[in-house]
């Protein structure tokens, strides 16, 4: 989804960014790291589409859920803090 927001899709992206998300949260449950690994997912598209309160709810979300990764979610992390400066949602 992050290459269809990068064109312009992000009506497209977030529709599968969603779907993604929600078959995650299905088969892990709702607390586990891949669902923020997918919210990450969604939250951008959101951002793009200029829907602030929704991406910002969704990379908390990410956050809280990746950070039972420690260390291990360095990347996912960073990825969140730019897409919070590109988007205006700090």
């Amino acid at each position: 989804s992050e290459a269809l927001v990068e064109v312009g899709r992000t009506d497209e992206a977030a529709a599968i960014a969603e779907a993604g998300l929600n078959d995650v949260r299905a088969a892990l449950g709702p607390d586990h790291p891949g669902v923020g690994v997918a919210a990450v997912g969604l939250g951008r598209a959101r951002a793009a589409q200029g829907q602030d309160a929704e991406a910002d709810a969704l990379l908390d979300l990410a956050e809280t859920n990746l950070a039972a990764l420690g260390p291990a979610a360095a990347s996912q992390l960073r990825a969140i803090a730019q897409i919070r400066t590109r988007y205006g949602l700090e």
